[in-house]
This record gives structure tokens, C-alpha cells and sequence, in this order.
């Protein structure tokens, strides 16, 4: 059992399938800190047209109530790698629940299999056992928007967090924004950073602390641009972003978890091929630099919207693919630490509704999908299978007007940061 539970943490992000935000609101009033405001849940207010959807997309929307057969196999780790050797790609089959009454509810259901719960979530208790005490971000503006989601559903969870730093965004140098240097030099105030504008001016870096009892958890993001990234080096021995970022900044303090969104978007305008190229060596410089001890999720590109969609779309389609190419063999094995996850762009490809600007979605998304991510989490450090007795569910929860609302902390709506605090930035920009 004890050799069970070590494999099942080692690739603890796939004992589940995902659930949604909805599952937590049964306890979470017990839970929540002051400073809240009542929020409907995210995806619950659209009201798309469901014989209208899409069929390009695999993961599909459905009123809630239907009929259609469900898969009977527990999610478990076994079972999500299973389901990625067998359709040798990321899982990117399911369906979003969308309510027809009015009430807020909403789960996600992968075809592989259902989610088996019947306890409340532990995740303090699951830190604690693993140890983790650093959770680090890398990517563009979509990967800072999983980072504040993780804040937000630590609160969810009862921690108490403070942002302690943040990058500024920098005044336009040509066509991009310079990196904040001061976020590095309060760290390091004798290094002479050198550094290039950046394609993206809400990447920066961010560093927040999160409290609960006796577990202390630090949620940074570190903001990378481009497959190539050199927006950040430290001459003469560092020339690129990463060297800088692992062989410096974080040397004495890696990362017990690293999740890392491979910015895909900004390599829109190159060949494919360079892309791929460049992908190898971004794999590469990762499995070089990153400590053995930490754990790696990789997340595919999601769906974009905006202009020459098809052929942007299958560009990033190809890029995720590529990825799970040169990695798959790694997802699928009990015994490395370097994980995948549920194919993003197959998860937005049906909600366009919740996009904000034609590539980020509402902050609600990233949400549900870092709650999806903890649940998880949890479920790999409980024993496994669970038992089959409980509810079998992708969450559907359904909210009467005798039910608790779901309550959210004020700064949790926003996922965009000013210098002050949080603002929704509704702009074209990245």
C-alpha cells in the first residue's frame, strides 16, 4: 500500500478526473476569509445555443440531465495513463455540464472515466506529507493567470495570502514591454541585469505567501515569452531567460512543484518548423536545469479566437502535439516525476463565451481549472482506488435557494494585476 500511495504522488495531478469549482461550495462557507463578495459561479451565467456547438470541438457542452451513457472506470493515475497511451496524446475528450434551470451549476466530465469522492478535501494535510512549500509558474500572460488562480483556490481551501512582490509593467521600448529588474533585485541588489523588451506586458513576475496552521505554501510566477526566451540575462555566463532564472535566481530555492505553460502563442508568426525546433530546445534546457526533486506538469495551448483563427489554431494543435511527442513516454510512466495534463485547448475550444479578449479567458476558468489541479492533488495522497460506493461525479452540484451561497474572496474576480492590485483588462493586449 505504501509503495501504491509513493507511485500515485509521484503523478499526482492525474488521479482524478477534473473537477469543477462547483464541488467545494458545500463546505467552502466554513472555510472562506473575510473581504468576500457573492459571485455566481464561472460558465454557469452563459447561456449558449447547445445545438450550435461547434462539432471540431472534442470536448463538447450538453444541457444538464442528459442521458448519455458514462464512462464506469474510476479516475485514478492508472487509468489517465492509460487513456494517454492509448489515444497517445493528452486526454482532450469530455463534456461540460451546462445548466437549463437557471441555477448555478456546472461539471466537467472526462469520457475516460468518473471522480469518486465522499470526503472533504485536506489539502494543508496533503502539503505537509509532500513537503511542498514552493509552487512555481512559467509562461506567458496565460500561465500568470493559472498562478493567480492557484491563490485563489489555496483561499478556497482556508489559507491566508499575501502578495509580497510583483513585477511593474515596464513603458513601451519598441514593440514590447522590459522586464521589471527591481522584482530581481530585491533578491539579488548587486547583479547587473541585462534585459529585452518582451511580446507581452502582463507576464511579469509575481511572488505570493499563503498561510494555514502550520503549512506554508509560495506560489511565484516567472514570466517567459518565447520558446527563446533572452527578455532576462545575467552576462557573461547566463545568456538566456532560463539560465538566469534556475542557475541564479532560484538556486537556493527551487521548486517542489513546476508548472509550466509552454507560450506557444507568441511563436504564432514563425514556421511551424522553427517552432518545433525550438521546442526541442526548450525541452532540453528544462530536463537540464530543472532539479530532479521537483515535480513538472506541462499544460498544452488553449483554443484563440482572434484573427486568421484556423490556421493559428492548427498551428498550436500542432505545437501541443509536438510536445506530447517528445514527451509522452515520460507522462505515461509510473515512475517519473514529469507530468501532462488535460489538453487546454480542447477544454476552451466549446466556451468561447468566457473569453475576454479572443485568447485569456475569464478568470472563473482558471479557477475551476487550478481547483481541478488541487482535488487532484488530494486524491493522489489519499489511498486509491476509492470506493466505488460514492458519488460518481464530474462535479455536479446543484444550488437551491435554501443552499449556502458560494462565496469568493474580493480580489479573487480579477486576474490581472495593476501596480495596486488586481484589475480586468479587457484590452487586445496579451
Amino acid at each position: 500500500m505504501m509503495m501504491r500511495r509513493e507511485q500515485c504522488c509521484s503523478k499526482y495531478f492525474a488521479c482524478g478526473a477534473v473537477p469543477t469549482a462547483m464541488f467545494i461550495c458545500t463546505f467552502y462557507v466554513f472555510l472562506t476569509p473575510p473581504n468576500q463578495v457573492w459571485l455566481a459561479p464561472p460558465i454557469a451565467r452563459l447561456t449558449p445555443e447547445f445545438d450550435n456547438v461547434q462539432s471540431k470541438c472534442s470536448v463538447i457542452l450538453e444541457k444538464n440531465g442528459s442521458d448519455i451513457p458514462r464512462e464506469n472506470r474510476v479516475c485514478s493515475l492508472r487509468n489517465f495513463q492509460v487513456a494517454m497511451d492509448t489515444n497517445g496524446y493528452f486526454p482532450d475528450h469530455g463534456r461540460w455540464q451546462l445548466p437549463s434551470n437557471g441555477f448555478p451549476q456546472l461539471s466537467y466530465i472526462p469520457d475516460y472515466c468518473y471522480f469518486d469522492r465522499d470526503t472533504p478535501l485536506s489539502i494543508s494535510k496533503c502539503f505537509s506529507e509532500r513537503r511542498w512549500r514552493r509552487i512555481l509558474t512559467m509562461g506567458d500572460s496565460i500561465g500568470k493567470r493559472h498562478s493567480i488562480a492557484l491563490v485563489s483556490t489555496l483561499r478556497v481551501y482556508g489559507y491566508e495570502c499575501k502578495l509580497l512582490r510583483a513585477e511593474r509593467i515596464q513603458p513601451l521600448v519598441g514593440d514590447g514591454h522590459p522586464p521589471d529588474v527591481n522584482y530581481f533585485l530585491k533578491i539579488f541588489p548587486d547583479i547587473r541585469l541585462k534585459t529585452k523588451p518582451r511580446s507581452c506586458r502582463t507576464c511579469g513576475g509575481r511572488f505570493t505567501r499563503c498561510i494555514n496552521g502550520n503549512s506554508t505554501v509560495e506560489i511565484e510566477h516567472l514570466g517567459l515569452t518565447h520558446l527563446e526566451d533572452r527578455s532576462l540575462q545575467l552576462p557573461p555566463a547566463y545568456t538566456t531567460t532560463l539560465q538566469f532564472y534556475f542557475k541564479k535566481y532560484l538556486k537556493n530555492n527551487y521548486p517542489d512543484l513546476l508548472i509550466i505553460g509552454p507560450p506557444f502563442i507568441h511563436e504564432r508568426e514563425q514556421p511551424l518548423s522553427k517552432s518545433k525546433m525550438q521546442l526541442k530546445g526548450l525541452i532540453d534546457s528544462f530536463t537540464e536545469l530543472v532539479p530532479a526533486s521537483t515535480d513538472t506538469i506541462w499544460i498544452p495551448q488553449s483554443t484563440t479566437w482572434r484573427t486568421d483563427v484556423e490556421n493559428i489554431n492548427s498551428k498550436m494543435v500542432a505545437l501541443n502535439h509536438a510536445m506530447f511527442d517528445r514527451l509522452g513516454k515520460r507522462f505515461v510512466s509510473e515512475w517519473d516525476n514529469w507530468n501532462g495534463f488535460h489538453d487546454e485547448h480542447a477544454l476552451t475550444c466549446p466556451i468561447e463565451n468566457m473569453s475576454l479578449d479572443s485568447l485569456h479567458m475569464e478568470p472563473g476558468y482558471y479557477d475551476v481549472i487550478m481547483q481541478h489541479l488541487f482535488a487532484i492533488l488530494y486524491t493522489c495522497w489519499s489511498d486509491f482506488p476509492l470506493t466505488s460506493q460514492g458519488v460518481q461525479w464530474g462535479v455536479d452540484i446543484t444550488l437551491t435557494p435554501e443552499s449556502p451561497p458560494l462565496l469568493i474572496p474580493n480580489e479573487v474576480r480579477s486576474s490581472h494585476e495593476t501596480d495596486n492590485g488586481y484589475v480586468l483588462f479587457k484590452g487586445m493586449g496579451n
